[in-house]
């Protein structure tokens, strides 16, 4: 059990790194949708 806690500790950097890059994702592509309709 005391071996997984440190496992645990870990997860949560990746998944904010996981988060932030879905984020960013998720902007640039609702960039790209905005800038086709503006074009358009």
């Amino acid at each position: 059990m005391p071996a997984s806690h440190p496992r645990h500790r870990r997860p949560p950097d990746s998944a904010w790194s996981a988060a932030r890059l879905g984020v960013a994702l998720l902007a640039v592509t609702i960039g790209v949708i905005l800038a086709c309709v503006w074009v358009m």
